[in-house]
Order: structure tokens, then C-alpha cells, then sequence
């Protein structure tokens, strides 16, 4: 959630505690723009430094929407970060009209700031309305996306492209705030079409994407080297839970392994383990497989656990249990 308020206490080496003390309001110092309103409405003069549709919200208060957000961020340059204060009871869901417009610089999108955010998604983004478009666009760098539900575009939830080094985590992508719903987006669950040492989810508890009933792939890479996907729950896409396809793999579908590793490609094609036995006895898990790789490198092998595997036999992730390092 936002915080607006700033209090504290001391405790001492004894484990002594004070009573809290003065309470102090938490200013904006600037690169803030604050989303206040579901509405659609762009920004009526992009780049002034204020986020305003010329209309008013439900509390009277100057509107910013996601959309006229986006717009300012873009017009002013540096980073910005985007944070979240719609009044009223969550969920909330923003009903684009048409696409909205890429983020095209360096910027911070962050749903998890609204109050109400308990963990998972409050700020829903229901493409039903947008046509064939894709719900989030990543078009600049150094751009992070948190804390949405993702659904019912036509196109891709989100789109990564640019030069790189974005940051997606914590939003529910093809269903809704709850996570069950099956609302996904016509497209791939997530692209990534351009950039390098891009982050989709997160080693860091509480903080992986959910990508699910998305009608093509979960997550497609046709570019891009060292993008990183780590601890999301990924299953039932109508495709590939990941899908590598670019350089010389040309050819949709499962990636044959390759003596070496040599090929080239989006994530140079990294060859995947190979699973050879998974035994339970009590409560100890005992996975056996091996990997062909380069021989000075460590590897992190993620282990996912699923009700019943993919119709292609090769994934997709419902729920991460482990990521040892070899």
C-alpha cells in the first residue's frame, strides 16, 4: 500500500521500547505520478509535470488515470515512478478502450502501492475492450511492472522490447486478482521481443508472476540473452510454458538439446535438464536427471510440482518447490 504517514520507536540493547513517536506526512520528492482514477482518459498536456485528464475523479480530486499516467511519464523523461491512490473498496479494474501506450522510458508501474494490497493483485487490467492490442508494453529500459492482473487482451499481457533490463514480478497474468479465473489474453502470456538481462519473477518470496490460460505460450522469448525466469507458477497456456524460439531454432515448439550448447538463439538457446527418475519416500524427494552444458559453468535447476504434465511431455511450472545450484 502507499504510505502517506511516518512514525517510530527506539528500543534499546536491553529490549527497552518507547512509546511511538510524532507522526510526520510522507511527501512526494518528485518523479511521482499518482494514479487516482479506473477511467481511461489520456493526459491533457503530457510532460507539464502533472498528471491530469481535465476532468475530476470520484472524490473530487484532480484525475490521473493509468493511461494519461503513462503519457506524462513518458513526455517528462528520467525516472519516474507510477503509484496507485484510487478511492474506494478493491479491486479495482481499469477498462483501456484501445491499447495503451507503451512505456517508452526509464519508469516504475507499482499496482502493490494501492491501499487494499495484501499480497496479491488489487489493479486489474481487463482488455476486453482493446481489440487485438497488448496490455502492457515495455518499450524503453530499466521499466518494472508489479502488482497486476493482466487479462483478456487480444494481443500479449505484456510485451518486453527495447533495450532490456526489466523487472515483472508479483502480477497475476491471464487470470484475475484471485487467480483462478480463466480470462487469458489472445496472445502470449508474456513476449519478450527485443532486450537483454530482463527479470520475469523472482527468487525473493511473494514476488513471482503467475502466467496462466493464456491462448498461445506462457512466456515467449524470439530475442534477447541472459533474460532471466525464475519461480513463477506457469501452466495451462495453450501452448509452451516457456518457448524459446529465434537464431537457429526456427521452428515453434519444444527446443532439442544440443551437444555443447552451441547453438544460438533468444537465451542462447540454453539446453534444459533432462529428468530421469523423481522417487518420495517419506517426506525427502529424491530427483535424479542430468544436464549437457559448459563445463566451467554453475547452473541453477528450478524444480516445479504439477497435478499432470503438458500435452507436449516438457513442463509447464504450476508451483516452484526448489532451485538448487550445480
Amino acid at each position: 500500500m502507499r504510505i502517506k504517514q511516518i512514525t517510530s520507536t527506539a528500543t534499546d540493547n536491553r529490549g527497552n521500547t518507547s512509546e511511538f513517536s510524532n507522526c510526520i506526512p510522507v511527501e512526494d520528492g518528485g518523479g511521482v505520478v499518482i494514479v487516482n482514477s479506473t477511467g481511461d482518459a489520456g493526459d491533457i498536456h503530457p510532460g507539464d509535470g502533472n498528471c491530469s485528464t481535465g476532468g475530476v475523479n470520484s472524490e473530487a480530486q484532480v484525475e490521473c488515470t493509468l493511461r494519461a499516467a503513462i503519457e506524462e511519464v513518458n513526455a517528462q523523461g528520467g525516472f519516474q515512478k507510477v503509484i496507485f491512490d484510487v478511492p474506494g473498496e478493491s479491486p479495482f479494474t481499469i477498462s483501456p478502450a484501445a491499447g495503451l501506450p507503451a512505456v517508452a522510458g526509464q519508469a516504475e508501474v507499482d499496482a502493490t502501492t494501492q491501499i487494499g494490497f495484501g499480497g496479491t493483485p488489487v489493479v486489474e487490467i481487463d482488455g476486453s475492450d482493446a481489440g487485438t492490442s497488448d496490455g502492457l508494453t515495455l518499450s524503453g529500459s530499466d521499466v518494472t511492472v508489479r502488482g497486476f492482473a493482466i487479462n483478456r487482451f487480444g494481443g500479449n499481457g505484456i510485451v518486453l522490447g527495447g533495450s532490456g533490463t526489466h523487472v515483472v514480478e508479483l502480477n497475476y497474468i491471464g487470470t484475475d486478482v484471485g487467480g483462478t479465473a480463466d480470462l487469458g489474453n489472445g496472445g502470449h502470456g508474456l513476449l519478450v521481443s527485443d532486450g537483454d538481462h530482463n527479470r520475469i519473477g523472482s527468487r525473493e518470496a511473494g514476488m513471482a508472476n503467475v502466467i496462466v490460460y493464456n491462448d498461445s505460450d506462457g512466456v515467449h522469448l524470439s530475442a534477447g540473452l541472459a533474460n532471466s525466469i525464475s519461480r513463477n507458477s506457469i501452466r495451462s497456456n495453450g501452448r509452451l510454458g516457456i518457448n524459446l524460439v529465434g537464431g537457429s531454432e526456427t521452428v515453434e515448439g519444444v527446443t532439442s538439446n544440443d551437444d555443447g550448447d552451441a547453438d544460438t538463439g533468444p537465451n542462447d538457446l540454453q539446453n534444459y535438464p533432462t529428468l530421469n527418475s523423481a522417487v518420495l519416500g517419506g517426506d525427502l524427494l529424491e530427483i535424479e536427471g542430468t544436464l549437457t552444458g559448459f563445463a566451467e559453468a554453475t547452473y541453477t535447476i528450478e524444480l516445479f510440482g504439477n497435478d499432470t504434465c503438458d500435452s507436449s511431455d516438457f513442463g509447464e511450472g504450476r508451483e516452484p518447490i526448489s532451485a538448487p545450484s550445480i
